[in-house]
């Protein structure tokens, strides 16, 4: 007996290599037993022409790729073979175990059963990534009714009714339903959503409100309504003709109009909103953000004009004090939508939480000025330059300037004979539309640290803005908090390009911007200790009328022509 076991086990060894060198994949198989099906053949012919029983029985649950018969017969749509494989034993729940390409450097299983596969096309489909694909009524019937299991969870944590709201076929929907499938399963869940927040089609989110009309005052996880949700512009008119409700916010006091200016939403879904009755003026929680805000961020300018039409409040401020044009100030290229803004009546000269007017951002405010005051306080706390002493420290400067120096030096982009940079172009263009609109944006106004546009201008060194900014009628003698002038920031951000701008020997008011102590008791002339290629002429003006031995000292080099710039003066320390 136990010979002849051996033996039987010897020859069911033969009959499967032989049917893996016969058929080599599941596809060869399944399409040699798809045309035994199709012609009537019984199970004798059948299994006659796969070879034998005893094969097909040792193949009925072998995987290629993962995949079982079944599997296979599912994904493809065969319904006639997934029958027949139930009716002879097949696993009607059988997961898949093919591990799917790495997402965040990790594998792991797909956990798919023919369920699954039957309510969509492309088991590589995700109904919140791809175009939904429509499942087969019919397999999807076979299994329900041999006991397929409607709640099982892929590896994403999808069911099969996730699967069949985002194909919109109403009808596995509705037999899935019948089944006990959940609508609402997985509304907890981290990596999904609900089936009813995946619907695609019409017929399918009637049949869901027909059984369950309350789902209109759904909320996700995190507050968001049906709305949010609605796949396309035929759903989020449904829901909206059904009654939902436009305005639901969520825990951020997001509303669908704000999430739909920020995602995907199109503008005939916008235009639809806003029939709908959705609050064009609606604040967020906490950033204070209304839809024009969020559009004006995000550079949306087509819907930002929707928006100014349907009647958006254009002085609303967001919690930082910025209105939707402080916004759209903030990005290079978008004059001609500025001037569109005030053409509707946008405050021009209206500040923000720090002070700052439209024309504060659009000069450029966006300096790092903690890195300028970390390198004043450097040279106020290793050298004070009005300090009495016979010499500098030659070491402890040599360290102090290097390391002030590296990235400075010879950087100085706004040579006269240097071309126009692009952003330039476009920040004197922005300011530009500002100061010719009819309101006039105001060139003397100061943010809460004293500085003017003229200083914003002159820190981030652009020769063209400051020309512009002169010629309306800016100060360059006009004080920050620190009080320094414009002629202070050129200086001790290296833009000595802008000194003949700024300064005029012939005029005595511009004479003194150059005279003028910040708080500090600084004169501009003493950003030489900041830049070395600063030009000879400041080096005159910093050792001018002081009588401390630092400045005998520098006097005399200077007088003895000894160098003929500040990079000649500092190889003598």
């Amino acid at each position: 007996m136990s010979r002849d076991h051996k033996s039987n086990k010897k020859s069911k060894a033969a009959l499967i290599h032989e049917a893996v060198e016969k058929f080599e994949t599941l596809e060869k198989f399944v399409a040699t037993f798809q045309d035994t099906i199709v012609t009537g053949g019984d199970d004798d012919e059948i299994f006659s022409a796969l070879g034998d029983g005893v094969i097909f029985a040792a193949l009925l649950e072998s995987r290629d790729q993962g995949e079982t018969l079944l599997l296979h017969a599912c994904r493809r749509q065969l319904w006639e073979i997934a029958e027949w494989l139930l009716h002879h034993g097949a696993q009607v729940n059988v997961v898949v175990q093919q591990e799917e390409a790495p997402q965040h450097g990790t594998r792991h299983l797909s956990r798919e059963t023919p369920l699954h596969y039957a309510c969509k096309f492309n088991s590589g489909d995700r109904p919140w990534r791809y175009e939904s694909r429509i499942g087969s009524l019919e397999v999807v019937r076979l299994l329900l009714e041999n006991g397929a299991n409607v709640h099982a969870e892929d590896a994403y944590g999808s069911t099969p009714v996730h699967l069949a709201a985002a194909s919109g076929d109403a009808r596995v929907l509705g037999l899935l339903l019948d089944h006990g499938g959940d609508i609402l399963v997985g509304k907890d869940h981290p990596r999904t959503r609900p089936p009813f927040n995946l619907i695609t089609s019409v017929e399918a989110l009637d049949l869901v409100l027909e059984r369950r009309p309350k789902l209109l005052e759904h909320t996700d996880q995190h507050g968001n309504g049906c709305i949010y949700w609605a796949r396309n512009h035929q759903v989020l008119r449904r829901l909206l003709d059904r009654g939902a409700n436009p305005n639901q916010a969520n825990e951020h006091g997001y509303t669908p109009l704000h999430s739909g200016c920020a995602s995907w939403r199109h503008d005939d879904d916008i235009q639809l909103l806003l029939e709908g009755g959705a609050d064009i003026n609606a604040r967020t929680t906490e950033k204070l953000l209304t839809p024009l805000h969020v559009v004006c961020k995000g550079q949306n300018i087509v819907t930002a004009e929707l928006f100014i039409l349907h009647g958006a409040d254009l002085s609303a401020k967001d919690y930082q004090g910025n209105t939707p044009l402080h916004l759209l100030c903030q990005t290079k290229g978008h004059e001609a939508y500025v001037g569109r803004l005030l053409r509707k009546g946008a405050p021009v000269n209206m500040q923000n939480n720090k002070g700052e007017t439209p024309l504060h951002i659009a000069c450029g405010y966006k300096v790092d000025e903690r890195l300028v005051r970390a390198g004043l306080l450097a040279m106020q706390r290793f050298y004070t330059i009005n300090r009495p002493r016979r010499h500098p420290p030659p070491s402890l400067a040599s360290r102090l300037y290097r390391s002030l120096f590296t990235s400075a030096g010879g950087n100085n982009r706004n040579d006269d004979e240097a071309e126009v940079p692009e952003q330039d172009i476009y920040l004197v263009a922005l300011v530009e539309c500002l100061l010719r609109h009819c309101a006039g944006a105001s060139v003397q106004m100061a943010d809460v640290n004293g500085s003017t546009p003229l200083h914003i201008a002159c820190r981030k060194g652009s020769r063209s803005l400051v020309r512009l900014l002169l010629k309306e009628g800016a100060d360059p003698t006009a004080r920050d908090s620190e009080g320094n002038t414009p002629v202070h920031a050129a200086c001790f951000e290296g833009h000595w390009s802008l000194l003949p701008l700024l300064v005029d020997d012939g005029d005595d008011d511009e004479v003194n911007a150059l005279s003028m102590k910040n708080h500090n008791e600084q004169l501009p002339s003493h950003a030489i200790f900041l830049h070395d290629n600063a030009p000879l002429d400041l080096l005159f003006h910093a050792v001018k009328d002081c009588s401390s031995g630092l400045h005998s000292w520098v006097g005399t080099i200077v007088a003895e022509s000894r160098c003929k710039s500040v990079v000649g003066f500092m190889s003598l320390w």
